[in-house]
């Protein structure tokens, strides 16, 4: 579906308030220090100097960005499997399928069946975003940067480059990643707001992504941002 609209440079700044804001709803700190944050800071100077109306809409969009971590379809998928769940056949028949789902592919092909790559650095890129500029913001300098430092510690470096969008709808650093012999463009926030099977730019971004307006042979340029040391974990288990 086409989002047709006119976004103003406020409504673009109400939403990146909601998102950094919906950012430290989750973060590990879980509010402590947070009046000594720089970015608590910022946030309250920017929301207190709003009008009524338009911190409601901060508040709206906040709430809509937390929901997308637990979808209300969740829940009723749990009510639908808990209908069934006491008739032994829809049992064995689920079995029957995540079996074949699981175990087949790996029997038929052995050790060419894998996670998606993708997916796996996108949520390490999650657990260790962090300022790597020193600017007191978290963007899409910060996931790409952060993005491409995960992925070159354990596949190929030469299969992820960070690519640049401009156009009059978009301003945005991300990356492209080769897969399959076929280089696929990512955006690295995309474990953050739940699209982690839908993280290409096009299905994150929709209209707003042209990839005309890409530029690309920018990721030397791109890294040397990366100013602050980091030790780099892992969120496996």
């Amino acid at each position: 579906m086409s989002r047709i609209s006119v976004e103003t440079e406020y409504d673009k700044a109400i939403t990146a308030l909601a998102r950094s804001y919906a950012m430290c709803h989750s973060a590990k700190c879980k509010g402590d220090g947070c009046k000594m944050c720089p970015t608590y800071i910022q946030q309250e100077n920017v929301y207190q100097n709003m009008a009524d109306a338009d911190k409601l809409r901060v508040q709206y969009e906040t709430a809509l960005i937390i929901g997308m971590q637990n979808p209300p379809e969740v829940n009723e998928l749990r009510a639908t499997l808990g209908a069934i769940w006491d008739c032994k056949w829809y049992i064995l028949l689920l079995l029957i399928t995540i079996g074949l789902i699981f175990f087949v592919p790996a029997i038929l092909y052995g050790d060419s069946v894998e996670p998606d790559r993708i997916q796996i650095v996108l949520k390490e890129t999650y657990y260790n975003l962090h300022d790597v500029n020193g600017d007191d913001k978290l963007n899409c300098i910060d996931y790409a940067i952060v993005f491409k430092n995960v992925w070159d510690k354990s596949y190929p470096s030469e299969e992820c480059e960070l690519v640049r969008n401009l156009s009059k709808d978009l301003n945005h650093l991300f990356v492209r990643i080769k897969k399959n012999g076929t280089w696929v463009c990512v955006e690295p926030s995309a474990y953050y707001y739940g699209y982690i099977n839908r993280y290409t730019m096009k299905a994150f971004w929709e209209d707003k992504y042209d990839s005309r307006y890409n530029f690309y042979n920018e990721t030397d340029y791109w890294m040397k941002h990366d100013t602050r040391f980091y030790t780099y974990k892992s969120s496996l288990r």
